[in-house]
This record gives C-alpha cells, sequence and structure tokens, in this order.
C-alpha cells in the first residue's frame, strides 16, 4: 500500500473543494490503476490536506488542470 500526502495553503473553503474535488480529482483517481481511497481533510487555517491511497507505486499523472484546491 502507498499513501501520497499533498498540502494546500490558502484553502478558502475545504468542503467546496471536497465538492470540487469528487467530479475533478475524483473522477481521474477512480480510474487510475490500483486506487483505494481519497480523503480531503480540513487542517483549519486554510489549510487543506489530500491523502491518497494505492495498492501499486506506479501513480496517475496528478499534475492536471483539473488538479487544484
Amino acid at each position: 500500500m502507498y499513501i501520497v500526502i499533498r498540502k494546500y495553503t490558502k484553502v478558502r473553503s475545504v468542503a467546496d473543494a471536497a465538492r470540487r474535488a469528487k467530479s475533478g480529482i475524483g473522477q481521474i483517481l477512480r480510474e487510475s490503476h490500483g486506487f483505494r481511497s481519497y480523503y480531503l481533510l480540513d487542517g483549519d487555517e486554510g489549510v487543506g490536506v489530500a491523502v491518497m491511497m494505492f495498492e501499486e507505486l506506479r501513480l496517475p499523472n496528478l499534475r492536471s488542470p483539473h488538479v487544484r484546491c
């Protein structure tokens, strides 16, 4: 199992980011080989943390115009 953790700063609303993630990054990840789960956490004070879990080290291309918070 492999985990990718990304920290985002200056997030206006983690709730809004989570809603956007469902159709953006969520769709990309669901179609990725070995994807298991995705979590978006509210770190308070404009900080959001994304946690992605994969079965294999082969990760999807996360540098995409759809990946932003």
